[in-house]
């Protein structure tokens, strides 16, 4: 799908695919990216988490608040906000996996108690305008053109991968999303995994608002409001996955190129914001079908059906 979402790029928006225009676009990549993956990971145990605005958010609020500034205050300020992070991925997992609450409900529920806290927290404090100058030169910081936080969002897709793919915890990790009936027979704590993935998914997402951050030096509270469903999205164009399953880091961050590309794209040619919902709704719609099995099997019947009938 990226190969034919270029061609498009290159017949219909070339301007688009110009290294200043990529370049510009790269980092927005990574930041879904990064987001995307910790949405892969619920969603491989057969999770879905929509609190992720409320985390990024909170993330970056907090991070300004703590860092006031002030460069020595930057080390603990993100220990902090990635503990806070894990906690509500903690609450997240264990009211879906341990109390067996619908998925969509409770992160919907921690996503509106958490942006509320967040509004809270915002009229008790000092707030200041910007993150610490260390940050700041980090999110500026450009290598050979490109900005790190695609090489951190890289290196992050490598390192999930090896740990699922090539280690034990991600082989149990894996069969979990597989079929968690068989996994549970064979020994493995099924829901002590699901668990870990939301915790692991909004330590995901807290690393896309420090980076976030970094980048806008001046992050508010409405941060987090781009990434509500584009993470999905982004999981579904690349996997296909929905309802648990083996899903795919590289895929995952393919999908998040893909959606964000696609946007610019139909920015370049003046769509409308209307038609670019359309546009982007189908997109989705026809990355999940192009993904699925049963669809590539009935495609499969279909031109088998055509090849016999007579007029053929």
């Amino acid at each position: 799908m990226v190969a034919a979402l270029l061609a498009l790029s290159a017949l219909a928006a070339p301007a688009s695919l110009k290294p200043t225009s990529l370049f510009a676009v790269l980092p927005f990549v990574a930041f879904l990216a990064i987001a995307s993956m910790g949405e892969a990971l619920v969603m491989m145990v057969g999770g879905l988490d929509v609190s992720i605005p409320a985390v990024i958010g909170l993330v970056a609020v907090t991070l300004v608040a703590l860092t006031g500034g002030s460069n020595p205050n930057v080390p603990l300020a993100l220990l902090a906000v990635l503990a806070m992070a894990a906690g509500v991925g903690l609450i997240n997992g264990f009211l879906v996996s341990v109390l067996q609450l619908n998925p969509l409900l409770v992160t919907l529920s921690v996503n509106t108690v958490l942006t509320g806290g967040m509004l809270f927290y915002l009229q008790t404090i000092r707030f200041e305008s910007r993150v610490a100058l260390s940050l700041e030169k980090f999110g500026s910081l450009d290598l050979q053109g490109v900005n790190v936080s695609v090489f951190v969002a890289l290196g992050l897709m490598v390192m999930i991968t090896v740990l699922l793919d090539y280690t034990p915890l991600g082989r149990r990790f894996r069969a979990v999303g597989a079929n968690p009936a068989s996994a549970w027979i064979v020994g493995i704590a099924v829901r002590r995994y699901q668990v870990a993935a939301y915790a692991a998914a909004s330590l995901l997402y807290a690393m896309a608002s420090i980076l976030l951050s970094a980048y806008m030096a001046a992050p508010n509270k409405d941060v987090g409001l781009p990434y509500f469903l584009p993470p999905i999205a982004a999981v579904i164009l690349g996997t296909g996955l929905l309802g648990g399953g083996m899903g795919s880091m590289v895929a995952t961050v393919g999908g998040a190129f893909f959606y964000t590309q696609l946007g610019q794209v139909l920015k370049t040619m003046g769509a409308s914001g209307y038609a670019e919902y359309i546009l982007l709704g189908t997109a989705i719609g026809g990355g999940m079908a192009v993904t699925n099995p049963r669809f590539i099997q009935l495609l499969g019947r279909v031109f088998r059906v055509v090849r016999r009938s007579p007029s053929s």
